[in-house]
């Protein structure tokens, strides 16, 4: 705020634009309400603001069962357990110590010799 910003303010209020707001606790929470909702405007929201805005004002029985199925969703995450970074670094470190070349190679169970089919 400058200079002239508050010389504006000071003869805004001199000359009687200004009203006194009766139960000002009141108009505050209404107004705090209102910036509440149109603070994000035009930014998108996280899922997570969604999820709250859409749960808030849910009857408390509802609102256990949505946590339960959070809960349920984040153990079944821990169970697969999903892991971050290269799938491929992550292969070639589970094979790194086999020994290509002395593989034991089970004998084969087909003949080598095709069948004949008589016509």
């Amino acid at each position: 705020m400058n200079d002239n910003d508050e010389k504006e303010i000071i003869e805004s209020i001199e000359s009687g634009e200004w009203e006194s707001v009766k139960d000002f606790n009141a108009v505050k929470i209404q107004l705090m309400k209102a910036a509440s909702e149109t603070a994000l405007k035009g930014e998108p929201m996280t899922t997570a603001e969604k999820i709250y805005r859409t749960v808030k004002e849910l009857p408390e029985p509802v609102l256990r069962e949505v946590l339960d199925f959070a809960e349920f969703l984040k153990q079944k995450k821990k169970a697969t357990g999903t892991k971050p970074g290269n799938f491929a670094k992550r292969i070639h470190n589970h094979f790194k110590d086999l020994d290509a070349e002395n593989l034991p190679i089970p004998p084969r169970q087909l003949s080598r010799t095709p069948p004949l089919f008589e016509e």
